[in-house]
């Protein structure tokens, strides 16, 4: 009698492991693509990775780099991703109006207090001014500083030549072999040009201060995935906000990681953290769509604002 409770007691733990060892296996696969990697806003994704808090969601989250833009969209359009994080508005909107199967779930970050432009030390530009004829880049189409150099020629009533130049280490070598005059930056990016003399910064994205109450950059999901497995978005986000907890609650911590992640000295890595104001990342909404349909018309990424219910499809923030 005892060996056979011995042995069913053994088949039951057995089954046990089995039953186990399948939930453990049956993680959700979820690829997402980031925009220009080493910023430290979109870095809060790569870290949820990292540091196991998708894993600890049930979910299996691989990752990829985009140049931002248009290209962080296509990938999501082709279904190569299920998430795209901190991408450009008006590109979100373009591809929206144009019958992409597309979902803003959470705003990225609210304004653009990080981003700045710059300009060889010898170079006579001395402010957004001396702009005029001048080539100035951005990165991608529907891109956060696609918006801002429009937004900035409009302000200032300068007509620069606008050049995209994709990542931000194509635009530094564009700027320092003379092919652009202005090169847009962001931290921890050519701050190192910046300390050295190399280069001077003659125009922040700050400087245009109705630009910083509008969502500029998103993050993204597939239509499919927010309809059939909304809780898949809501355990991501809980991984990605514990992330974005740490990365400014654990400032040591999170700043040897970020300086491991982008190769560079933990001196720039602890300084980056404050061109991020908080409270701009850990908002959810999306606001001033109003103004981001606007600016997406005179891009003409569309043609019209979107309604009431064309809205409603494209912005479910997921709590």
């Amino acid at each position: 009698m005892r060996k056979k409770t011995d042995m069913l007691w053994g088949v039951a733990a057995a089954i046990a492991a089995f039953v186990l060892a399948g939930a453990a296996a049956a993680q959700d696969k979820i690829k997402i693509a980031i925009s220009q990697k080493g910023l430290w806003d979109t870095a809060v994704a790569y870290f949820a990775a990292e540091r196991g808090l998708f894993k600890a969601e049930n979910l299996d989250v691989s990752y990829l780099f985009t140049g931002g833009g248009t290209e962080t969209i296509q990938t999501l359009v082709s279904r190569s991703t299920d998430i795209i994080i901190g991408t450009g508005i008006l590109g979100v909107l373009g591809a929206h109006s144009k019958g992409a199967p597309i979902v803003i779930y959470r705003s990225q970050i609210l304004g653009a207090p990080e981003s700045f432009w710059i300009v060889r030390a010898a170079s006579p530009i001395q402010s957004v001014k001396d702009f005029n004829g001048k080539k100035v880049s951005y990165s991608r189409p529907g891109s956060t500083t696609h918006l801002i150099v429009l937004t900035m020629a409009r302000k200032f009533d300068i007509k620069p030549e606008l050049v995209s130049t994709g990542a931000i280490s194509a635009s530094r070598t564009q700027l320092m072999t003379n092919q652009i005059d202005v090169s847009y930056s962001i931290p921890p990016f050519n701050l190192d040009l910046v300390r050295s003399g190399e280069a001077r910064i003659v125009f922040r994205a700050t400087d245009v201060p109705e630009l910083q109450q509008q969502t500029i950059r998103v993050n993204v999901a597939h239509k499919d995935l927010v309809e059939k497995s909304p809780d898949v978005i809501r355990r991501f986000n809980r991984a990605y906000e514990k992330a974005l907890a740490w990365m400014y609650e654990e400032r040591d911590a999170a700043a040897a990681a970020y300086a491991a992640y982008t190769e560079t000295a933990i001196e720039v890595a602890r300084e980056v953290p404050q061109f991020y104001p908080r409270e701009r990342l850990v908002e959810r909404r999306v606001i001033g769509t109003d103004k981001n349909a606007a600016d997406a018309i005179e891009a003409k990424f569309i043609t019209r604002a979107p309604n009431e219910a064309e809205l409603r499809d494209l912005v479910r923030i997921v709590e």
